[in-house]
């Protein structure tokens, strides 16, 4: 089993609260509360696993301490007299689980140290949350893991927690182990917007028990390896790209493209030629932090401009789904662009990949300054040091350094060899139909006002 789950039958089977009466990790079982969080031991088991009995383990169901068995504390030693908690040699009661006992009667019966607030709404959805949150301070229990209690009660022929967690590990291991990083919270909202309507109600993709009714789950049911092989391609899509979880923040961009390739009837022939623009309008959202506040409305949002898509991805109306002008959508994009710096690689590879239509693969590439930064501080540092003229040198240029204008994606090997010589040194090197091949590829203006210790003063004139 994955991520040391145990197996369904096991979770699903009823479990009440107990309380070892034969152990303890503290001798001191006096009256003070110190410590009391430490002391005890409580499980939750099932009946036959609190059947368990030794000379460390006897398991009492801590709820019977309300039973008119418990009325007064005198009733204690009855019960262990009857259970055999004795003393082989004087033939009374053992004194620790007396005092384990006692200690749990006293407290329930005698001291009011519980608050309680009564909740008036008896929904479901109300119910799981309030168990979440009562559970945030044991092991945490995801809100998908109760609501797939529920679907399983209603696909009893099928394993749907070993089915998630088979569908995370594929996704999450495409292009090599743990390139991706998806959870079974991401996998049934994903499936939630995939099998859904063309609803604008942004609740119909909630976590709530009216989104897992039978019907919807039927159709979930029905869907079910369509709907996973959808999410396998989105992410397998970007992998083509030489993308991975290292380079985007929020698994939701995923969900349109896997929606797209989804009503495509998962057919990578029939999107192919999309490819390009699905990857523009995955790195502008990525870029452009669409998938923050309010992400259910946004993926409701493009479900609905997808559904009325009927032949290409629709890219511009995408990219205009925030109820922004096309010119807002560009002026963002840019501005996001233009501040994207060096020291946040994530965001510099994706606006890189955009100048290259998805004919590059990062996983083959290194972020290359094209004016070499070593040149740069070793300029900056002269005029500090006093040893050049300042009037010379735009002392700018450390800030420039790293901003997108002198970034590039060149290859591994070819990084390697390029090191720190100045760009038009390198460039002169190649032959002059490489050279023009490159310069092509990348967007380089024909006459590069690349600085040299000659020319320091142009960068900043490109950058601008």
């Amino acid at each position: 089993m994955q991520r040391g789950r145990k197996p369904a039958d096991d979770v699903h089977k009823p479990q009440k609260l107990y309380l070892n009466l034969l152990k303890i990790t503290d001798s001191d079982v006096g009256d003070d509360d110190a410590g009391l969080d430490n002391v005890y031991e409580f499980k939750f088991l099932t009946a036959e696993d609190a059947k368990k009995r030794d000379a460390e383990t006897f398991w009492f169901e801590v709820g019977k301490i309300l039973d008119k068995e418990f009325d007064e504390s005198a009733d204690i030693a009855d019960f262990l007299l009857e259970n055999n908690l004795v003393d082989s040699n004087t033939h009374s009661y053992l004194k620790l689980p007396y005092k384990i006992l006692n200690r749990l009667w006293d407290r329930i019966k005698t001291k009011p140290v519980i608050e309680y607030h009564l909740e008036s709404n008896k929904t479901l959805d109300e119910v799981l949350n309030i168990f979440v949150r009562i559970n945030n301070g044991g092991k945490p229990v995801e809100l998908s893991e109760l609501l797939i209690s529920l679907v399983t009660a209603q696909m009893k022929d099928f394993d749907v927690e070993n089915e998630l967690i088979s569908i995370v590990n594929a996704v999450n291991n495409v292009g090599g182990e743990k390139s991706f990083n998806v959870s079974n919270d991401f996998v049934l909202k994903a499936f939630l917007v995939l099998c859904g309507d063309n609803s604008d109600d942004k609740n119909s993709i909630k976590f709530k028990i009216e989104n897992f009714k039978p019907q919807r789950i039927k159709k979930m049911r029905e869907e079910w390896q369509s709907m996973a092989q959808a999410l396998k391609l989105a992410v397998t899509l970007l992998n083509e790209f030489g993308l991975n979880q290292n380079h985007f923040a929020s698994n939701n961009a995923l969900i349109p493209l896997a929606q797209y390739i989804y009503l495509k009837g998962n057919n990578p022939a029939a999107y192919a030629a999309d490819k390009g623009k699905m990857m523009h309008w995955f790195i502008s959202a990525t870029l452009n932090g669409i998938f923050g506040a309010g992400t259910d409305a946004t993926l409701i949002r493009f479900r609905k401009c997808l559904n009325d898509s009927h032949e290409n991805f629709p890219i511009l109306e995408m990219l205009n789904a925030k109820d922004k002008s096309a010119d807002e959508i560009a002026d963002e994009l840019i501005n996001a662009l233009m501040a994207t710096n060096y020291k946040s690689m994530k965001n510099v590879l994706l606006a890189l990949t955009i100048l290259y239509d998805g004919k590059i693969n990062l996983a083959t590439v290194d972020v290359d300054h094209m004016f070499p930064k070593v040149k740069i501080k070793g300029i900056v540092e002269m005029v500090r040091q006093g040893i050049a003229d300042e009037t010379k040198f735009n002392t700018d240029f450390e800030k420039f350094c790293n901003a997108l204008p002198n970034l590039q994606l060149l290859d591994s090997a070819e990084n390697k060899k390029k090191s720190s010589t100045y760009f038009n040194d390198w460039i002169a090197a190649k032959p002059a139909a490489e050279r023009e091949k490159y310069m092509a590829e990348n967007f380089v203006p024909e006459r590069f006002p690349a600085p040299s210790p000659q020319s320091a003063g142009s960068f900043p004139i490109y950058h601008t």
